[in-house]
């Protein structure tokens, strides 16, 4: 199977935007546990009572200076991180944007675009995901074929051969080092 794909900035915003809403969730942090969301809250109720028993010797200018500069770093820090996203956007003259060619066979998937050529056996396939109008091989944490199904003739077959081919090979490995 032969697929060529010419590849624009808005598959990487695709892609990318996948990327950016799942890395959170394979990376587990203490306060996604329910123990440590309880004694953060315990604090801040027990924050807002000695807040509130005291409210006659809050000075309200002050009150009012720290929203502001609260909010001025929330203004200052927000708008950066979309900033630092397009940072990394794809170059129009670099290897991502352009025209790829994939062939796709039983031992795994030829890519070839202008000025490179690779190939990876179906064992480097660690996840395939279908998601967002996109067909996914990932090969590494964040690093994968892409493929919007848009732009694809038939991603039915894709999707099937490649959870095909991965199957058949992992069963094969692990018969091999089994004996």
């Amino acid at each position: 199977m032969q697929i060529e794909i010419t590849y624009e900035k808005e598959d990487w915003r695709k892609y990318s935007g996948y990327i950016t809403s799942m890395l959170p969730k394979a990376v587990r942090s203490p306060l996604d546990k329910g123990w440590v969301n309880v004694l953060i809250w315990l604090y801040i109720g027990f924050f807002i009572v000695m807040i509130l028993k005291n409210l006659e010797s809050i000075h309200a200018p002050t009150a009012v200076y720290e929203a502001i500069f609260l909010s001025s770093l929330y203004l200052i820090f927000r708008p950066n991180k979309k900033k630092l996203l397009e940072a990394y956007a794809p170059m129009e003259n670099g290897v991502f944007i352009g025209e790829h060619k994939y062939t796709f066979t039983d031992e795994g998937i030829g890519h070839t675009t202008d000025g490179y050529k690779g190939f990876h056996s179906w064992t480097n396939v660690i996840k395939i995901v279908r998601v967002n109008g996109m067909i996914m091989l990932f090969v590494d944490t964040e690093s994968a074929f892409i493929f919007p199904e848009e732009k694809i003739e038939d991603p039915d077959a894709l999707y099937n051969f490649a959870l095909e081919c991965n199957k058949a090979l992992k069963k094969d490995a692990e018969n091999n080092s089994a004996s």
